[in-house]
């Protein structure tokens, strides 16, 4: 009853209730202090757990050349759907289309993340990808049969470290990995 009254008493003074609750709430919110780059602070100290220590280096790097310069000191409240969008159509004006679907994918996580712990109300980079400039997708490089032979009279003629060499015949007669080959052990 209190709270219809109170609902009764904003309507009489022409102000929609819901409006005035919704901006309660981020009052609210905001007196918490927590900055985006607070909240993706502790996001990346929680997943570098499960992650490689290259990838967790990868992800912050990201954040913080391409994200962090616009979003990082604001108030994870305050921050709207036109800011986001305004740092992913930045980095899509450099053509970096791939780093704008990884930087809106860990936007995404950071704000998923902050509702969960309930430090925000809403997630301004959900659904975006659908107004990004989709990734060029590239195959790996790789030789012909016929480009074969040449590389291989090539390959005998270089005259760099020994090691290297070795590699690529290894390589060459085991059909592995570059990554499988670097980190063996004996």
């Amino acid at each position: 009853r209190e709270k219809r009254d109170e609902a009764r008493k904003l309507i009489r003074e022409k102000i929609d209730p819901i409006q005035h609750r919704h901006e309660q709430d981020k009052l609210r919110l905001t007196e918490k202090g927590l900055t985006f780059g607070q909240i993706a602070e502790e996001w990346l100290t929680r997943q570098a757990r499960r992650w490689s220590e290259k990838h967790a280096y990868d992800v912050r790097r990201s954040l913080e050349i391409h994200v962090f310069p616009d979003l990082e000191k604001k108030p994870i409240t305050t921050i709207d759907r036109r800011e986001v969008i305004a740092v992913l159509r930045r980095m899509e004006d450099e053509g970096k289309y791939e780093a704008t679907y990884r930087a809106r994918q860990r936007m995404d996580a950071i704000f998923n993340y902050a509702i969960i712990c309930g430090d925000c109300k809403n997630n301004p980079a959900q659904g975006l990808s659908k107004i990004l400039t989709p990734p060029i997708k590239k195959e790996m490089a790789w030789l012909k049969a016929n480009e074969l032979p040449e590389f291989v009279h090539k390959l005998k003629l270089y005259d760099g470290h020994i090691l290297t060499r070795l590699a690529w015949d290894l390589m060459l007669y085991t059909a592995t990995r570059t990554v499988e080959l670097r980190k063996a052990e004996w």
